[in-house]
């Protein structure tokens, strides 16, 4: 398999069907550059998630679907066994939690092909809302023996992972998401919008990710009770899906706001729906380089987004984007009336923010950085 080329295999637990995680859309994108740009030809080895493997075949990935090896039960040992000798493969880069224990479980049971091969393991932040997030993060810990080196989407992930034994004297470099930045032109916004049921004659505030209760998005909405006292020229969207859209659509109802909110769902195009937002509001507790907030910068669109993670090294308050403490969402729903009192403010919020993005933050930026360091893990472990 590829005998000529130089394997790099992406080991990914992917989002449930019907969801898409940031991680997902990392590896994706990564990938993508990666076979465009790189002298390193990527694998994905995912677990779940038909449609994800679908999107992956879509653009040329080739994909090991492990519940495609499990069906053949007579070949999954050999297969997986001798995959680095008859893949020719150079590299392992494995993407958080499940990922990493999917790495660590291979390098064990087959020691002699596996544990050889230079890893890498790329830490997308850790949530630990629960008891069950937090054993999941003490596991996540331990992998990171078995790794050559660590990536982190967030430059505060770095101190913890020093004060760890397993990783701390681990090779580690931060190297924040990247963006495809898309030249827009020629959209009709009411076409758009009609499309996605939205009211044509409306201000659109968004939020965008995955349903889970990390990303707050019961937050968002009570802060779109109080803009709505005072604008009823707004509509307000929900987009994504998850585990608690039942609940987020109980609460919009519970604050009256049924009529004024629209759940889309999972969106499969999300250039057409950054056309149609006017505000993006990011209302997490837990995030790292916010693959959605720089989305959403590449659009031109203002954001305005908690303090967390890698957000303040990315947005400079009031120039490019809006910083607002975590859970507040009063001073969320001030800075959105400001906003749609001073359009000059939106206007000048948006182009720095496509700046920032095209600067720093494009996917080719990312997959340079990343190839950068293969090549440092490569010549280390030589």
């Amino acid at each position: 398999m590829y005998k000529d080329k130089r394997i790099v295999l992406h080991i990914l637990e992917p989002e449930p069907e019907g969801e898409i995680g940031g991680a997902d859309t990392h590896v994706l994108n990564l990938c993508i550059a990666q076979k465009k740009y790189s002298v390193f030809f990527p694998v994905v080895m995912i677990n779940q998630n038909n449609d994800f493997y679908n999107k992956l075949q879509n653009n040329g990935i080739t994909c090991i679907n492990l519940c495609d090896l499990k069906r053949k039960k007579k070949d999954v040992v050999k297969r997986l066994r001798d995959l680095p000798i008859w893949s020719n493969l150079e590299l392992i880069h494995s993407h958080q939690y499940d990922a990493n224990y999917i790495t660590v479980l291979l390098k064990i049971i087959y020691r002699d092909n596996w544990m050889k091969i230079p890893t890498i393991m790329t830490c997308h932040g850790w949530v630990e809302i629960s008891l069950q997030n937090k054993i999941k993060t003490f596991f996540d810990f331990y992998t990171y023996k078995y790794a050559d080196g660590i990536i982190t989407t967030c430059e505060r992930d770095v101190k913890r992972l020093l004060a760890r034994k397993n990783a701390k004297d681990k090779e580690i470099i931060t190297i924040q998401n990247g963006v495809k930045v898309v030249t827009v032109s020629n959209v009709n916004k009411n076409e758009l919008k009609m499309k996605y049921n939205l009211p044509l004659n409306k201000i659109i505030i968004a939020a965008v990710g995955r349903l889970a209760s990390e990303k707050r998005f019961d937050v968002f909405l009570h802060n779109c009770k109080i803009i709505y006292q005072k604008r009823k020229d707004v509509h307000f969207v929900i987009v994504g899906s998850g585990s608690k859209e039942n609940d987020l659509k109980k609460i919009a109802a519970n604050l009256g706001l049924k009529q004024v909110v629209t759940f889309t769902g999972l969106v499969e195009d999300m250039q057409e729906m950054y056309s149609c937002i006017d505000i993006l509001i990011i209302s997490s507790d837990t995030e790292t380089s916010s693959r959605v907030m720089l989305e959403g910068m590449s659009f031109k669109i203002p954001v305005i987004a908690t303090s967390v993670g890698e957000i303040p090294n990315i947005i400079r308050n009031w120039e490019n984007g809006i910083i607002v403490q975590r859970r507040d969402y009063e001073e969320m729903s001030s800075c959105a009336l400001r906003l749609l009192d001073e359009n000059n403010l939106c206007y000048t919020l948006g182009e720095n923010a496509l700046k920032t993005v095209c600067d720093f933050y494009t996917i080719e930026n990312m997959q340079k950085r990343i190839e950068a360091f293969y090549l440092r893990i490569l010549k280390n472990r030589k």
